[in-house]
């Protein structure tokens, strides 16, 4: 799933890695997270994202066509370029965690817009 680096950054309240690291830890995505581009984009099971409405690309391959995402080395967990916030270990992350993490953001976008008139 790719979840837009403004996203994750307001509800980690800044850009550092360390944080990123720790509030994707607090909302259960322990599985591999990389930093690519304006994107991190983070490693679930295979449909498991289907029918979310969330303002998530979800990445997934099908019977007819097949979708690429270019990530990081396995070792490349620093840098300006793609590299892992949580590099991968053979376990992936739940959905649910991610769907927790992206509800926490549109809570928090809300918030920020402040009442309604």
């Amino acid at each position: 799933m790719k979840l837009p680096a403004s996203l994750v950054h307001g509800v980690a309240a800044g850009r550092h890695r360390g944080w990123v690291r720790a509030m994707m830890y607090c909302f259960g995505v322990t599985g591999p997270v990389a930093r690519v581009g304006g994107n991190y984009v983070v490693l679930v099971p295979p449909g498991t994202a289907a029918g979310w409405d969330a303002a998530v690309e979800c990445v997934t391959t099908t019977e007819r066509e097949a979708h690429y995402i270019g990530l990081p080395s396995p070792r490349t967990c620093e840098g300006s370029r793609a590299h892992w916030i949580i590099p991968p270990d053979g376990v992936l992350s739940p959905a649910s965690a991610v769907r927790a993490l992206v509800t926490a953001a549109a809570d928090i976008n809300r918030d920020d817009e402040g009442p309604q008139s």
